[in-house]
């Protein structure tokens, strides 16, 4: 009997070290990574590298560019709750510059080339019997540069890749895709941007500044709403913009309505749409395709 209980020991030990052979048991695979964002291009951009290895959710609301949107008590639970929330910053989604956010799963994806940001001229204001002074602003479309739009997506693919490694190459393999068809379009714009400094631009907002500072392009903003017809004061603006620079083009983000072409073609102005990329669905890159479009100043 002892031989016996010493063979059924001896064969138990074999079992064990069998299983410890086998190693761990293997762990349940991961779900897509839960991402949230507040603006188009950011949404697009996440979508376009992470494929099925990510859920995105933007919180604006349709019809919400995002840009100042402030959230509700339950978005702000979602956004803690969210395993990465990808945006834009240089002065984009300022509605969340209080809230409390957890700052490993935050990515700001314009932070890389903060040198290259461009300020944006806020007016001085006073807090009770205080000095006069301003807060600093920031131009915000950073997305419209097509060598800084590839950083961005640099810096996403650095987040899902850290989070879900292996997600890395189908990540890697989108991102050269974009990245060649924004070489593409750098080198594009770069041959149009000649002609288009013979004169100067207008432009219906300050939207433009990212395209205009890497291409050398003049863009001078006149403030105009594109559904109503100029008033009185925005027309004598624009009659002393066209005076000073001889400008022939009014950039705008999208077809102002009828009266307000006319206004501007009685003016000597054509209203060329250079969108934004803020539209529901849009692709930045398709929006930076409108500026192939901007016709040149006669030489």
């Amino acid at each position: 009997m002892k031989r016996a209980g010493m063979w059924v020991g001896v064969w138990a030990l074999v079992a064990v070290a069998g299983c410890a052979r086998r190693g761990p048991a293997p762990t349940a695979p991961q779900g897509p990574l839960q991402v949230i964002t507040l603006v188009e291009p950011m949404r697009w951009l996440v979508e376009r590298l992470g494929g099925d290895g990510v859920v995105v959710t933007r919180l604006a609301p349709a019809g919400e560019a995002g840009l100042h949107w402030r959230p509700a008590a339950a978005d702000v639970q979602r956004l803690q709750a969210a395993d990465l929330i990808v945006l834009n910053g240089a002065g984009v989604e300022q509605g969340l510059a209080l809230v409390s956010l957890p700052d490993a799963q935050v990515v700001r994806t314009a932070a890389g080339f903060r040198e290259q940001w461009i300020p944006r001229p806020v007016a001085a204001h006073r807090h009770g019997d205080g000095p006069a002074h301003s807060h600093g602003a920031w131009e915000g479309y950073t997305w419209l540069d097509p060598l800084l739009f590839k950083r961005q997506a640099e810096a996403v693919r650095d987040a899902l890749v850290a989070r879900r490694p292996a997600l890395k190459a189908a990540v890697e393999a989108r991102l050269a895709e974009l990245a060649t068809r924004l070489d593409g379009l750098h080198r594009a714009l770069d041959a149009q941007a000649p002609a288009l400094r013979r004169r100067p631009l207008l432009a219906s907002d300050r939207i433009y500044g990212y395209v205009a500072q890497r291409y050398g392009l003049s863009v001078r903003a006149v403030p105009l709403d594109l559904e109503a017809p100029p008033d009185e004061a925005t027309r004598a603006a624009l009659v002393a913009a066209v005076a000073g620079t001889q400008a022939r083009v009014m950039l705008v983000p999208r077809l102002p309505a009828p009266a307000v072409q006319a206004a501007l073609r009685g003016l000597g102005l054509e209203p060329t749409v250079v969108a934004p990329g803020l539209a529901e669905g849009a692709s930045p890159g398709a929006a930076l395709e409108g500026w192939l479009k901007v016709p040149p100043a006669p030489e």
